[in-house]
């Protein structure tokens, strides 16, 4: 169950790539997923690659918590 919501997030931010760059490359490098950033290119939103045997979040915490990805405004 957790590698299917993980490939999702990862295909996700790859097909978002092109439309808000900063948000998917934070969705996307929020793991430890073996390709860089850099290098992932659209077609790659269409192969399920195996996951490291180490997945985990990458992303910063705060108060033991991912810091939001789009924070509430006012």
């Amino acid at each position: 169950m957790l590698f299917r919501a993980v490939q999702s997030l990862r295909v996700a931010s790859i097909l978002l790539k092109p439309f808000i760059p900063r948000s998917a490359e934070a969705i996307y490098t929020s793991f430890n997923f073996p390709t860089l950033w850099e290098d992932v290119k659209y077609a790659d939103g269409a192969e399920l690659r195996a996951q490291p045997d180490d997945l985990r979040v990458t992303a910063e915490l705060i108060d033991g918590k991912v810091k939001p990805l789009f924070p509430r405004i006012g």
